[in-house]
């Protein structure tokens, strides 16, 4: 039995957004209930470095506030369950379920934006492949989120992953002032964003772009990071925690031998990353190469076994991946175009 193609497209997105929902409702429970922690991030006088990722934060204020006094009693009555939970969470205070649904709203929304933003990406990089192919690349890449949450998650994850794969697509697609306006708001929601700046160098030197463009428009992307980041930090100069935290005393007490069974999981990825990679998107070539400073940022700075700290990059290797799974099952997904290179990057 087949379907119309038009009733399998309806029937991929709906998938995609059921997964989305139910990747969100995960993460949100994976986040920390702390009393007060929702109405610190609301308030934004939490601590530091978190509070300066932003974005997501204003948003759930935007959505709070928003909402009239009088019903706000009413919805945190109402969305709390017979066993005195939200969402999972028991230690939230009164006043925080409405603010909860604000959050999981925007995290909701970011992946389910994420999903149809790389599905978009994938339409673009692989334009030979059927339909069907990006859906089910967006539907599996949101499904593996959750094994990535093994030491919990933040509110900014979803964002990060959505803001970083529409800044790839804006580059993709040559919309430049698209590509600066979700720049900012990269630099917005985390202080990593300022790594998009290597494949937009890279892609547009592959390209043979004029030189004296990439050089403005890097310039820009210096002085947004500047301002957005810095305002930030001058905002927020006297929340408590320090502006960066110093992990790497932590990283060195972890150290120790991977598992076998890990190391064949991170050798498989390796293997799908790297197979047949001068015939996939010069776009992913230049984007892989946020990876080797964004560990080594994460080596003084970061957790090193927190996958999620590598969202990054998360959509770059989905897709590098996608092409060699892809042509394992005898899927077309070379671009028309011959959108890659075999020296250089």
């Amino acid at each position: 039995m087949t379907f119309h193609p038009r009733i399998c497209r309806a029937l991929h997105i709906v998938v995609l957004v059921a997964v989305a929902l139910i990747v969100s409702y995960i993460m949100i429970r994976r986040v920390g209930d702390d009393p007060g922690y929702l109405r610190a991030l609301i308030s934004f006088e939490g601590e530091m470095p978190f509070m300066r990722r932003a974005a997501v934060p204003l948003a759930a204020a935007a959505i709070y506030h928003l909402l009239p006094d009088s019903i706000l009693p009413g919805i945190n009555h109402s969305i709390i369950d017979r066993s005195g939970s939200t969402f999972g969470r028991t230690n939230l205070a009164p006043d925080e379920p409405a603010m909860l649904l604000c959050f999981s709203i925007v995290v909701a929304a970011a992946l389910i934006g994420f999903g149809f933003t790389l599905r978009a990406l994938s339409r673009t990089l692989y334009d030979d492949a059927p339909r069907s192919f990006h859906c089910w690349v967006a539907i599996v890449a949101l499904g593996a989120i959750p094994f990535t949450l093994q030491t919990g998650a933040t509110y900014y994850d979803a964002a990060t992953l959505l803001l970083f794969t529409l800044a790839l697509l804006q580059l993709a697609r040559n919309n430049r002032t698209g590509y600066l306006l979700i720049f900012a708001l990269a630099c917005l929601n985390k202080e990593t964003a300022p790594l998009l700046a290597i494949p937009y160098a890279l892609y547009h030197l592959s390209l043979g772009t004029d030189r004296r463009r990439i050089a403005v428009d890097l310039t820009c992307q210096i002085i947004i990071a500047i301002a957005i980041i810095g305002a930030l930090s001058w905002l927020l100069r006297d929340n408590p925690g320090a502006a960066l935290t110093n992990q790497l005393a932590h990283n060195l007490r972890t150290l120790k031998p991977m598992p076998f069974e890990l190391l064949a999981v991170w050798g498989a990825i390796a293997g799908f990353t790297f197979a047949e990679y001068s015939r996939k998107p010069r776009l992913l070539h230049s984007a892989i190469w946020m990876l080797p400073p964004l560990l080594l940022g994460m080596i003084p700075f970061g957790q090193l076994e927190e996958l999620r700290i590598y969202y990054e990059v998360y959509p770059v290797v989905v897709l590098l991946m996608a092409h060699s799974i892809g042509r394992a099952m005898q899927v077309q997904v070379d671009t028309a175009s011959e959108d890659a290179v075999s020296e250089g990057l």
